[in-house]
């Protein structure tokens, strides 16, 4: 058995030249194919072509491109989050307390459908140019829960009825311009606290509860007819009561295949996950089960940790899975596979053998073909299959910037600005290069040494034009100011910088804290990312005092408020509710919106 035939390995787009002996050799063993990360888009395309030359069968070429090939390739397009998507189509409705969309998909006006569609239409054909087959989406997580630190605006939305409509246009987008569609992560990541990078969330919700919500979106991509489903790294004892990941569970597998009728290919989320390399399985092997092998070869097994990832790849082919996404070292996986199938083969030998080149060669063809290759185009001389234009990357990002305006959404009435004050919050962990601000006037006088990252640059630049003596601070979790003085009359914009990354596990306390502390001063909020940074803000008066202004300083004292409740002396008191704004990103183009509003 050609245990390859069942991996996506990860391929480095900023490397493919440098690495190309590697990948090829990969092909030459029979790999499914790739996930893309990073590279110059016509280096990426080059580099994908002459790999498919060389495959005995097509390969899968795969990426995480929720938000347009921009967001992996130098050179395409990145389009907003799905839920400044949703927000920007969505009718009118009153604002949740939440930020969230909701609802109401019987009155979407052709014209807000059709720049939808145009939207996933141009990922598609993006996609394809750059010689990607399969992307990594729709999110069909439903985000129910405003804590998770992982899905958040990634999300279409907080209800099953929003995220199956968006869904389901997407999926028939990518499937209708040659992608092959992967829905994920189910059962659904939203009602979660933990990042399954990091650890393994636990869903607790009853079977009934989770078809009425988050497998609801699920069974519509299923119905129209999706290629593939990743299976999220998710502890989800209504699915499998042993405390198996549904990645690795026969249960949820079952579940896909005989309860929703589920007949594509099933993936695993990235192997390499903490969910797997923190879970269980490493902890306590005593408590998986022995659907697949003894628990005496179980716990001999667990005592060597980093065999994680090759007993997970096993669990989950035993389950029925079709692909092992991403793992750390593919050619330690083949080998331990090799090892444990000879002494145990597959239940089912023709299924699991067969399934992901059969899934390859049937469910992949069309795609396929559509990827610009030598043979690919002898093929469409041959069978007159009509090439398809190539993509119009400036009309594209024109049209990110349309979505990106409509999305914007505004709780109050914005005032006129009296003495603009701009805080930065930047919870980035890793912020570009400062660009320089020169002698611009700080909370501390004037000084020279204010600089500003990119996450904030174009708010700062387009306030300044409009209110010359705009006044700026930038807070940030090195950030070594240890005093926060704000003028008196001043009008505060508190911009929110913090967004959705893997590994990062949701918002630092620092930043939580700041926003706490600013949220009696400031007169408006914006939150470049998660919308629910700003839940309960604007509900009360805001209090200051001049005498006592309050401090800032590391992770652990963001804020040293001087104000006590009840105790209003030397205090100026703000009965206003604070206007928040939601941009749901950070693109040059929502920080353009925004100073547009203000």
């Amino acid at each position: 058995m050609n245990f390859y035939q069942f991996i996506i390995p990860r391929l480095n787009g900023k490397d493919i030249e440098k690495d190309f002996d590697y990948y090829l050799g990969l092909v030459k063993k029979g790999i499914a194919g790739f996930i893309i990360f990073g590279g110059k888009l016509e280096i990426v395309r080059q580099g994908i072509s002459e790999l498919q030359k060389e495959a005995e069968r097509p390969l899968i070429i795969a990426a995480d491109l929720e938000r347009g090939l921009g967001q992996q390739i130098e050179g395409g397009t990145i389009f907003p989050p799905a839920m400044a998507i949703a927000a920007a189509i969505t009718p009118p409705v009153p604002p949740l307390a939440k930020g969230g969309i909701k609802g109401g998909w019987g009155q979407v006006s052709g014209s807000r459908l059709t720049l939808l569609r145009k939207a996933f239409k141009a990922i598609a054909v993006e996609a394809r140019d750059a010689g990607i087959n399969t992307i990594f989406a729709p999110v069909l997580d439903i985000n129910t829960n405003p804590k998770n630190p992982i899905i958040s605006t990634r999300a279409f939305g907080e209800d099953a009825e929003t995220v199956s409509f968006f869904g389901i246009e997407m999926i028939k987008a990518l499937q209708a311009n040659g992608i092959a569609a992967c829905g994920k992560h189910f059962p659904g990541h939203g009602d979660t606290e933990i990042d399954s990078h990091i650890g393994l969330p636990l869903i607790k919700k009853d079977i009934q509860s989770l078809e009425k919500t988050e497998l609801a979106p699920f069974r519509s991509a299923v119905k129209a007819g999706v290629k593939m489903i990743m299976l999220g790294h998710l502890k989800v004892p209504a699915l499998d009561p042993s405390g198996i990941p549904v990645s690795l569970s026969e249960k949820a597998v079952r579940y896909l295949r005989d309860r929703m009728g589920f007949k594509g290919i099933l993936i695993t989320d990235a192997m390499n996950m903490g969910a797997l390399t923190q879970d269980v399985i490493a902890r306590s092997p005593e408590k998986i089960g022995t659907t697949w092998q003894s628990k005496n070869e179980i716990a001999s097994l667990s005592a060597r940790n980093d065999r994680i990832e090759e007993r997970a790849s096993l669990m989950a082919l035993r389950a029925g899975v079709d692909l092992l996404l991403h793992p750390t070292d593919t050619e330690r996986v083949v080998s331990y596979l090799q090892q444990r199938f000879s002494v145990q083969p597959p239940a089912d030998p023709p299924r699991r053998t067969n399934g992901c080149q059969l899934s390859a060669n049937t469910l992949f063809r069309k795609s396929l073909r559509l990827v610009r290759t030598q043979a690919d185009s002898q093929r469409r001389a041959t069978e007159k299959i009509k090439t398809p234009a190539a993509p119009d990357f400036g009309k594209n990002r024109r049209l990110s910037e349309k979505i990106t305006k409509m999305s914007l959404k505004i709780d109050g009435q914005i005032g006129p600005l009296k003495k603009p004050f701009l805080i930065i919050l930047n919870d980035a962990e890793n912020a570009p290069s400062p660009i320089p601000l020169p002698r611009w006037e700080g909370l501390m006088g004037r000084v020279e040494d204010v600089s500003l990252s990119e996450k904030g640059r174009i708010l700062a630049e387009r306030l300044k034009e409009k209110f010359p003596d705009l006044k700026l601070q930038i807070l940030k979790r090195s950030s070594r100011i240890q005093k926060l003085s704000v003028p008196d009359n001043a009008s505060v914009i508190a911009a929110i910088f913090s967004g959705i990354k893997a590994w990062k596990g949701g918002p630092s306390p620092w930043l939580l804290k700041c926003i706490k502390k600013l949220e009696d001063r400031a007169e408006i909020f914006i939150s470049f990312g998660s919308p629910y940074m700003m839940d309960g803000i604007g509900d009360c008066p805001r209090f200051f005092s001049l005498a006592n202004p309050p401090e800032c300083g590391t992770d652990t004292t963001p804020f040293k408020s001087p104000l006590k409740k009840g105790d209003l002396g030397g205090c100026r008191i703000g009965t206003v509710p604070a206007v928040k704004i939601y941009a749901w990103w950070d693109s040059e183009a929502a920080q353009k919106a925004v100073a547009e509003v203000l």
